[in-house]
């Protein structure tokens, strides 16, 4: 380790890469890790990730996806009863970097075992999100219940995050700017590094190799749950038939996620054979080059991956003026309002009916590329040298 280097121990304990977020995380590390950085990661034996700078600590873990028991409680424990080992391999940490609440209580012991600093990138503003599902959920009792203890939950986090960070990277303003009018004594530790357009994800060969010219062909990636709000993309596709007659639109969707609920509506409403459920795939990219537009109609988002993806492979996309969102696209003209499926349908039927109101939506895409083109370890780079 050079003068100018730090010794840098990450986390990264569950079994799959499931989310952005996750991929964005090893990505962070190991471009740390070739800028010339000691980065030891805290890896599940299970997970299948390509290391080729950061150095990898195997800690078993054993957990399943909703399960009672928080996952954040396993990972504590499995980094306690395996301290002296991480301690031999890695004995004097500069800074604890983690992403997500799931893996602060493992943070904070690290923290507090090894007497370093902790920096935790902020990836979602869950507090915000549990507001949104309150307010939607009027008159549903047991769901309101649910959504009040999250929102109970997620503030308890925030605190902790408060008191037990150093420095706190948040991808917004608009995360930042919330996460301080509750939590104020944070402000000396914010910063904000929003999300990039670069390798590995980012390629010469996918950069803009979409060549539509017309809407015809609808994307939607991301989970088929509440949180990205399909069930109101797919409404809107109801609205443009019902109302308008339009019945040649097609839509892929892309991503994990239950799917019966909007088959039995789809089907309910003549529109099953207009859109293909695809599941999780490994690969994308093709569906960014073959569709014509990409929605992303989130209830909540911070800053989602696949606008950065849409705008770097040229097709345009429309959005929820929700979280950081607005700040990546930049332009009204690509904003919608959340939970409002005819808001999404207007802007489709023009979209489909006006070939120039389409380019242009294009064009206002690709001026947005360079807010992205940026060197984005260098900025988490030195917000870690600013100590």
């Amino acid at each position: 380790m050079t003068p100018q280097s730090l010794n840098i121990l990450g986390l990264f304990l569950y079994k799959e890469i499931r989310t952005g977020g996750h991929r964005r995380y090893l990505e962070l590390m190991e471009g740390l890790a070739a800028k010339g950085n000691t980065v030891h990661i805290l890896v599940n034996p299970a997970l299948q990730y390509p290391f080729t700078h950061s150095k990898q600590i195997p800690i078993p873990v054993q957990y399943t996806h909703g399960q009672k028991y928080p996952v954040s409680w396993v990972f504590r424990k499995a980094v306690a009863q395996n301290f002296e080992r991480i301690r031999s391999e890695v004995p004097h940490p500069d800074w604890i970097l983690i992403f997500s609440e799931t893996n602060l209580a493992a943070g904070s012991f690290l923290k507090k075992a090894f007497s370093c600093r902790l920096l935790y990138g902020h990836r979602s503003n869950t507090v915000q999100e549990a507001r949104l599902f309150l307010e939607e959920s009027k008159g549903k009792p047991i769901k309101q219940l649910k959504y009040f203890f999250d929102l109970l939950k997620y503030k308890a986090y925030e605190r902790k995050i408060a008191k037990v960070a150093d420095a706190i990277v948040f991808q917004s303003n608009y995360d930042r700017s919330d996460f301080l009018s509750r939590n104020p004594q944070a402000e000396g530790k914010s910063h904000i590094i929003g999300g990039h357009i670069g390798p590995p994800r980012f390629t010469p060969e996918t950069a803009q190799i979409n060549q539509s010219t017309q809407l015809r062909r609808l994307l939607f990636i991301g989970t088929t749950g509440p949180r990205k709000g399909l069930k109101y993309l797919l409404e809107a596709l109801v609205i443009l038939k019902e109302e308008h007659g339009i019945t040649d639109l097609t839509l892929d969707v892309v991503g994990p996620g239950e799917t019966k609920e909007h088959i039995d509506y789809l089907i309910q409403h003549g529109l099953a054979d207009k859109v293909r459920f695809h599941g999780r795939v490994a690969d994308p990219f093709p569906f960014y080059r073959d569709c014509d537009l990409l929605v992303v109609p989130s209830v909540f988002d911070s800053y989602p991956n696949t606008i950065l993806e849409a705008l770097h492979t040229g097709i345009p996309v429309i959005a929820s003026s929700v979280g950081g969102i607005p700040e990546m696209l930049g332009e009204t003209e690509l904003l919608f309002t959340p939970f409002d499926s005819r808001a999404i349908s207007e802007k489709l039927y023009i979209a489909h009916l006006s070939i120039d109101y389409y380019k242009n939506c294009k064009t206002l895409c690709s001026k947005r590329l360079v807010f992205f083109h940026f060197d984005w370890w260098q900025k988490w780079t030195t917000v870690l040298f600013s100590f």
